[in-house]
């Protein structure tokens, strides 16, 4: 069967941004009041493969996210042209690769599903060499925007947050955070100068 995923309405929330040790921090907070999602009833899968998905559009969710960044200064990506790409089915079912180049060095990756448009992950990668005092920033409103969107309940928000330690990581120190919430799951790692965010069902 399909996940089912649930979710009313986002919370409103405080969140800390992402800090650049030595570089460029944040005390800005965010709100996401927009959800990407929709109640939906489990679907009975026709393939042999379980369909592991969110409940939302790569267009609904790019959406929800312009709405949720508004009047933070990060770049939209709804104002951005993805460049678009087909996979094959490997670890991840076939589907549509989105990439947006949101700043320099930061990028925001979608995959969707062939068979169900849905989303399979999200993902924000970054180049830590490339970042100045405002693209840091921009990461930090990302990073903290998208968990919280994916996180309908506060307290679980909070301990994910704390499981995840993006605001206190060193971008310039090899690191890595999981958590699991509500509906998603999460990875947050510095490697080799990349700073790496995946979130993905559950």
């Amino acid at each position: 069967m399909k996940k089912e995923i649930v979710l009313a309405s986002v919370l409103s929330m405080t969140l800390a941004l992402s800090a650049c040790s030595g570089g460029a921090s944040t005390s800005e907070t965010t709100e996401p009041t927009d959800s990407p999602f929709s109640d939906t009833t489990p679907v009975q899968s026709t393939g042999a493969v379980e369909e592991h998905v969110f409940e939302t559009t790569v267009d609904i969710f790019v959406n929800a996210l312009d709405k949720n960044l508004k009047n933070s200064g990060a770049p939209s990506p709804a104002s951005i042209t993805p460049e678009i790409s087909e996979k094959e089915a490997g670890t991840f079912l076939a589907g549509s690769y989105y990439a947006y180049a949101i700043d320099d060095g930061i990028n925001l990756y979608i995959m969707d599903s062939s068979s169900s448009g849905k989303v399979q992950f999200v993902q924000v990668i970054a180049n830590v060499s490339k970042l100045t005092k405002e693209s840091s920033n921009t990461l930090g409103r990302y990073d903290s925007t998208l968990v919280a969107m994916f996180e309908p309940d506060k307290d679980t928000l909070n301990s994910v947050d704390k499981s995840l330690g993006i605001a206190s990581a060193d971008l310039f120190e090899d690191y890595m955070g999981l958590a699991d919430g509500t509906i998603a799951s999460y990875m947050y790692t510095i490697s080799d100068g990349i700073a790496f965010l995946s979130i993905s069902p559950l």
